[in-house]
């Protein structure tokens, strides 16, 4: 029998999590310790004022802003370039600020709601576990690691190497592992590779990675 559970964001607030939307309220009272235009920091303060929209809908609305201000160069267009650099910024900080939240996690609350359904997925042989996430945080792969069950989330294994390669393909011996939109501990190395690191830390910018192979 085949099963994937689903997890969504509300499974990680308890953990100590912020939400989306309330780690954007946050992450505004973050932007006002920053030296950064307050043009900028009130003109996004009102695009975010619907309660639905959040930390993804942040980066998601300066990144079409940049994309804008590019194309208006293409046509011969004056743009803004400082006022453009101050959301450079801010989409740096959000980056970090998000990575940075996702890992404040209760070690000791992500094992108690993971480990019971993990459990189930390692003793029966029958059936054929996953779990598909939206959610950045590793209370997962922890909660396993603790209860010492395998997750197959698509890189291979570290052996002994503090950084493990992307591999795009899950076995069936383990339980099935998919964050969808990505995890706290991967990341852009040399290439543009994707590596999973053992020890994840939050970086700043458009930082990349350089695996030492040897």
């Amino acid at each position: 029998m085949k099963v994937l559970l689903f997890a969504g964001a509300g499974t990680s607030v308890e953990l100590g999590i912020p939400a989306m939307r309330r780690m954007l309220e946050e992450f505004q009272l973050h932007l006002n310790d920053l030296r950064l235009s307050h043009e900028v920091i009130g003109a996004l303060s009102i695009a975010v004022r619907d309660e639905t929209r959040d930390m993804e809908y942040v980066i998601d609305l300066i990144d079409k802003v940049e994309a804008g201000e590019r194309a208006k160069a293409e046509l011969g267009e004056t743009t803004d370039e400082t006022k453009l650099l101050t959301y450079r910024a801010i989409r740096g900080e959000a980056e970090w600020y998000v990575q940075h939240s996702c890992e404040q996690i209760n070690v000791s609350a992500a094992v108690q709601a993971w480990m019971p359904s993990l459990r189930i997925a390692s003793y029966d042989q029958e059936l054929s576990f996953g779990i598909g996430t939206t959610n950045y945080d590793r209370a997962i792969e922890i909660a396993a690691s603790r209860s010492n069950i395998l997750l197959d989330d698509g890189f291979e294994e570290f052996l002994g190497r503090e950084y493990s390669p992307w591999q795009g393909k899950w076995g069936l011996e383990n339980t099935a592992l998919y964050k969808l939109h990505g995890s706290t501990d991967w990341y852009r190395g040399e290439d543009d590779q994707i590596i999973k690191l053992r020890h994840p830390m939050p970086l700043f910018g458009g930082v990349r990675v350089q695996p030492k192979t040897s």
